[in-house]
């Protein structure tokens, strides 16, 4: 999904990740971004570790992103500290039993650095 909006993404090590899953860059910005798949709300834990993880890694930006929504109190503290919350549907079919993401599908429209 990213990699169609024109950022170069890395994938985090599982462990010792602080929480965060990907590494983006783009223009010469560094993002730190927590991916959550939930059925229900994403908390507030999530804001704390992607913005541990901005201080860490050193990234300009910090983002959660989720196929769900977030609780208020996550609304509250991304807003008192910079953390963008992207919520977006994704969609995928299936060819030959594979998995594939389509982006065209994907109603999720990045912010443009």
């Amino acid at each position: 999904m990213f990699h169609f909006q024109g950022y170069h993404a890395e994938v985090t090590q599982a462990a010792g990740d602080y929480g965060v899953d990907l590494h983006l860059t783009k223009q010469g910005k560094k993002i730190a971004v927590q991916a959550k798949r939930y059925k229900g709300n994403v908390g507030l834990e999530a804001v704390q570790q992607v913005q541990a993880e901005k201080a860490h890694y050193g990234a300009t930006e910090a983002w959660v992103v989720t196929n769900s929504d977030y609780t208020d109190q996550a609304y509250t503290l991304a807003k008192s500290n910079g953390v963008r919350l992207i919520a977006c549907c994704l969609w995928w079919y299936h060819d030959k039993k594979e998995e594939q993401q389509r982006p065209d599908l994907c109603a999720l429209e990045l912010p443009s650095l």
